[in-house]
């Protein structure tokens, strides 16, 4: 009997140490959550706060490096992930990260995603003929820019562009021989550059497959390397072949294709290429394609300025006592004269080259794929001059 009741004794005391332990167990467990719930909160809360400063930090450079137009700097940041679309920028995971507008007349050509701890902003103003607006310019130190060439007037313009750009950015270049001998690098991305209407084909190297790398085809116009034609195209598997290869950035070559357009006095000593120049840095098509037509936007915006301005310059040339029109400054002095800038007005009703180039901006606007201002900026160019050597009001 005694022997029962020792037994049933260590049943109780194995049954209350087991009880015990799985009230261990939860109340552990409980307290175990409520500190990871603790650190995912106080992590949430860090994480929260530095995008906040990146955002403090980002509208800062958007606002600051626009001010002097032609300046290039290195500037350090905390870890960047900063992704862009046409109108907003998102800091962090797009469902818990921040984001921010970027306004609708910021004009800032950039890669689709920043990553890294050091940025290189850079302005440059553009002309048309007349300046319109400072463009920014945002280059992750990270990126990695390969210029490639086969002739030598390719290698030329490439030199050129080269010279151009920031220190800090450092492209490389290299014959079109040597790209399959090229390594992929820590980069996060990569971007070929090419000055040739001939596409980049076959296959990288292995370490190239499945990164973030993308080629633009720069293809100048005839007559000036001014304005001209840019090919996005992104290196990409191809389902048939079940490879890596260049494919067009849109369903079509057209599609593909876009506009630079440029332009640089004959007195400029070193010409600059603003379009071209986000054309390169911005490796998303729909990017560039956003910001060029905020810059045209902007352009319509002085143009209109200009015109009105003109419009009273040759009202006051038609007046008899003007003394304008007692300097020679009649109305007929603000009209393309010359046969080859007529040309250059194309199928423009009035032979004033102002209302030409707001009616071909106004076109741009509606289809990039074939806008070319250049021939009318040519002859607003041509008619300045004419009025300048004959002492009456400039249009700009």
């Amino acid at each position: 009997m005694f022997k029962n009741l020792k037994k049933r004794l260590h049943k109780k005391a194995d049954v209350e140490i087991q009880i015990n332990w799985i009230f261990i167990i939860i109340v552990g467990g409980i307290i175990l959550i409520f500190f990871i719930g603790l650190i995912m909160k106080q992590k949430t809360v860090s994480t929260t706060k530095l995008n906040i400063n990146i955002r403090e930090s980002l509208d800062t450079i958007f606002t600051s490096s626009q001010v002097a137009s032609g300046t290039a700097n290195l500037i350090n940041t905390p870890d960047l992930e900063v992704d862009f679309d046409c109108d907003n920028y998102y800091i962090g995971d797009f469902d818990s990260g921040i984001s921010k507008s970027l306004g609708k007349t910021r004009i800032i050509f950039v890669p689709d995603r920043l990553e890294g701890k050091q940025l290189v902003t850079w302005s440059m103003e553009w002309n048309m003929p007349y300046k319109i607006v400072d463009f920014l310019y945002i280059i992750p130190k990270d990126v990695r820019y390969i210029f490639i060439y086969n002739s030598q007037d390719e290698k030329t313009f490439a030199e050129e562009i080269i010279s151009l750009m920031p220190k800090d950015v450092q492209p490389e270049l290299v014959h079109v021989n040597e790209i399959n001998a090229l390594k992929h690098t820590n980069s996060y991305k990569t971007r070929f550059v090419r000055f040739s209407n001939e596409r980049l084909s076959g296959q990288l190297d292995k370490s190239f497959e499945k990164k973030d790398l993308s080629y633009i085809s720069i293809v100048p116009d005839q007559n000036s390397k001014e304005s001209g034609k840019v090919v996005f195209v992104i290196y990409a598997k191809n389902a048939a072949s079940n490879s890596y290869d260049f494919e067009l950035a849109r369903n079509t070559q057209d599609a593909s294709t876009l506009p630079y357009m440029d332009y640089n006095p004959e007195f400029v000593t070193e010409k600059r290429y603003p379009t071209l120049f986000g054309a390169i840095i911005s490796d998303n098509i729909d990017l560039y394609e956003c910001m060029l037509k905020r810059a045209l936007n902007r352009h319509s915006y002085i143009t209109s300025i200009y015109d009105n301005r003109m419009q009273k310059i040759i009202a006051a040339t038609n007046q008899d006592n003007h003394p304008l029109k007692q300097r020679n400054c009649v109305s007929g002095m603000y009209d393309v004269t010359d046969p080859l800038q007529l040309g250059n007005l194309g199928n423009c009703l009035t032979a004033n080259p102002l209302p030409c180039l707001s009616k071909t901006i106004e076109y741009c606007k509606g289809d990039l794929g074939n806008c070319d201002p250049y021939p009318n900026v040519q002859a607003l160019v041509s008619v300045n001059k004419k009025v300048q050597d004959n002492s009456c009001p400039l249009v700009y």
